[in-house]
């Protein structure tokens, strides 16, 4: 059971219930409020989130349950306050002289604030000018006020760092102080703008839109370190170095050639002739010779794949000519022989081709003959060949006075 503290913490958050209601039964009467009475209400509930957070401490200290949770109650009749009030304001100004409004009347889109997650460094300084500019000087918000936006605004481990500060006006400022020391390093800015710099991808082609995308990223980069105080005025060689690494091999030449080489350039000069190259770019349509050379390139591409296919082994379908084949160079000789008279394939080089007559041009290494490949050589060629010898020979001395020609007798057998 509960003690004394426990009902009395019970208690004190029924009394802020209660002012709660009577505010939002207030504010339920009519939308013609007078001004003074909602200040009135909005400083009790000012005074009541205070007394509210105190109880929850204690509560949360002595492991009391604390039932249903008042803070979405009371900033939500706090923002009906301030709509009531602003529109007051407004119908003061319109019912104002001529003279005295304001010189524009044109009611402007409301300005978003993107949420600041902590994920990218670059994105801290944008996120804290626009929180700063629209939320911290409207002298119209406490800074209690101003601390619930700003929670509003973060996630993940920026929200981690102020999520366990209290809702009161000096947590405020505290939260901002915790914020800027963690992410308004400036070591840790510059270094991420340089290797953004260093990450940028390289240019393939040199196409208007690449060459584009490549210096706007880059003039960013450059403004980003200028505005965090570097002197990258001093930086052209280095820079002009990790540009021309980026760029294909002919926008490079391009740049050289069209330069003064007795002078260094610098950084705005390079950014500069890939503007001017990429507006030709542009303005040029593409020319025959680009397509036709993409053609042929296509065309050579389609070229080697076929040549890669005819590489395929016929006997084991493997990517290797037959010669070089374990199955081919395992089998006895009268099988290879008959395998390529199956096939039909050139007993020299043993591929398929179409020409009668063989473009390669070696000798047999057993037989030193020059119509087949030694890979086929038969025992059967060399006793052709001695036989043919001899009956050369003997056809020689035979016909050596008459000068009759000599005549084969016996064909080599294949």
């Amino acid at each position: 059971m509960e003690g004394e503290d426990g009902k009395k913490l019970r208690a004190a958050r029924a009394q802020c219930k209660r002012t709660i209601t009577l505010v939002e039964k207030y504010l339920q009467t009519g939308t013609d409020l007078d001004v003074h009475e909602l200040k009135v209400h909005k400083q009790s509930l000012i005074k009541t989130q205070e007394k509210y957070e105190h109880i929850l401490e204690q509560m949360e200290y002595m492991n009391i349950d604390k039932d249903e949770d008042l803070t979405e109650r009371i900033w939500s009749a706090m923002s009906s306050i301030e709509t009531h009030m602003t529109e007051d304001a407004a119908i003061s100004t319109r019912s104002c002289p001529q003279n005295l409004q304001p010189a524009y009347d044109i009611k402007l889109p409301a300005i978003e604030i993107p949420t600041f997650d902590g994920k990218d460094l670059n994105a801290f300084k944008p996120f804290m000018d626009l929180f700063l500019s629209v939320i911290h000087k409207d002298n119209r918000l406490q800074n209690v006020q101003k601390l619930y936006y700003l929670k509003r605004y973060l996630k993940n481990e920026p929200l981690k760092i102020i999520d366990n500060l209290p809702l009161t006006d000096e947590s405020y400022i505290n939260s901002l102080d915790l914020l800027n020391k963690r992410y308004n390093n400036l070591f840790l800015l510059v270094n991420n703008h340089i290797c953004t710099l260093f990450d940028l991808p390289s240019i393939s082609k040199g196409t208007a839109q690449q060459l584009r995308d490549f210096t706007s990223s880059f003039r960013q980069q450059l403004s980003a370190l200028k505005n965090l105080n570097q002197k990258v005025e001093y930086w052209d060689s280095m820079l002009i170095s990790l540009i021309t690494r980026k760029l294909d091999s002919l926008t490079v030449r391009l740049f050289h050639t069209n330069r003064d080489i007795t002078i260094l350039p610098s950084v705005d000069n390079i950014l500069d002739f890939l503007d001017n190259r990429a507006l030709a770019l542009e303005s040029s349509p593409t020319s025959t010779s680009s397509r036709n050379y993409y053609v042929n390139l296509a065309g050579a591409q389609e070229s080697n794949k076929s040549r890669s296919t005819n590489n395929n082994c016929k006997l084991c379908s493997q990517n290797h000519f037959l010669f070089k084949c374990p199955t081919f160079l395992l089998m006895p000789v009268e099988e290879r022989h008959k395998y390529i008279d199956e096939k039909s394939l050139c007993k020299i080089c043993l591929r398929l081709h179409t020409n009668k007559v063989c473009r390669y041009n070696f000798n047999c290494a057993k037989c030193k003959s020059k119509d087949h490949n030694t890979l086929i050589h038969l025992d059967s060629f060399t006793d052709a060949e001695s036989q043919n010898q001899i009956n050369l020979i003997a056809c020689k001395d035979q016909h050596s006075n008459c000068g009759m020609r000599p005549v084969l007798t016996h064909w080599p057998q294949l």
